[in-house]
């Protein structure tokens, strides 16, 4: 047997024991393994685990995995390991603000251009990045959309969506347009950081006592008062842009609400 082919078998015997899946998640993409012995010569079947690349940078970036935490019984140690690294890894959910909240927040604006900023950012569900990349050709008032521009980091690209204008934000919207009628370019002349400081300022003139409100806050709020409504995962994967819908699944947890409608309406 040459050295290709044994290889070929190392590989389909550790492909077989973890079921082609992540150790970790249970992921079936961009599989590596993963030696849990220090040593990267030893191909030992029993010192090697298969996880996805994601579960690979999250084992090297807190190394939880070390020679002196190893001892005979390497594989139910690191079994062991793998359950709390589970549980370190269990998505925290986000901070959603209620329907109130928003528009508590919207009131204690008291500039016009600002409060479209925050307007946008929920009413569209867009990122704060986002935002600032609209220009005023991507706005079709006309036909009730918005073409939205997010850079996908990994694959060095731009990819857009025609994200739906709500009525309740048509009329500022409109508004602002008709000020600016003139102008072409970019919609906002204010960089992410400055976004940030105003949430921020207008945060703490609220009565909201809720930990971790952000810019993005809005767009988690945003995401999760349409699923409430509707119940439907692949419109939110679609509004928000999400490649995959295991990212989208979170407002799932978030949304008690939108599952106690649910059964209700099951038993009507």
């Amino acid at each position: 047997m040459n050295n290709t082919q044994h290889y070929d078998e190392w590989k389909l015997a550790i492909d077989q024991k973890f079921n082609s899946q992540c150790h970790i998640c249970g992921s079936t993409k961009n599989l590596r393994r993963h030696h849990i012995n220090t040593n990267p010569l030893d191909n030992r079947i029993e010192n090697i685990l298969l996880i996805c690349s994601s579960c690979h940078r999250k084992i090297h970036s807190i190394k939880f995995v070390t020679m002196k935490d190893i001892d005979d019984n390497k594989l139910a140690i690191i079994n062991h390991k793998m359950d709390e690294t589970k549980k370190i890894y269990t998505r925290i959910l986000p901070t959603v603000l209620t329907d109130g909240e928003v528009r508590e927040f919207f009131n204690v604006i008291d500039n016009f251009r600002n409060i479209l900023i925050f307007k946008m950012i929920y009413y569209l569900g867009i990122r704060n990045g986002e935002l600032l990349t609209i220009k005023f050709e991507d706005i079709n008032i006309k036909e009730g959309i918005i073409k939205i521009k997010s850079e996908k980091k990994r694959k060095g690209m731009i990819a857009e969506r025609l994200q739906p204008i709500p009525k309740e934000l048509k009329i500022p919207l409109e508004s602002y347009l008709n000020i600016n009628r003139n102008i072409d370019g970019l919609m906002f002349n204010i960089t992410t950081c400055r976004v940030w400081q105003l949430m921020k300022q207008y945060i703490k003139r609220t009565t909201i006592k809720k930990t971790k409100v952000t810019v993005h806050t809005l767009r988690h709020s945003y995401a999760t008062h349409i699923y409430e409504k509707t119940g439907n995962i692949q419109l939110i994967k679609s509004l928000l842009g999400h490649e995959s819908i295991a990212t989208t699944s979170i407002y799932t947890h978030l949304s008690t609400g939108a599952k106690k409608k649910l059964v209700s309406q099951a038993f009507d």
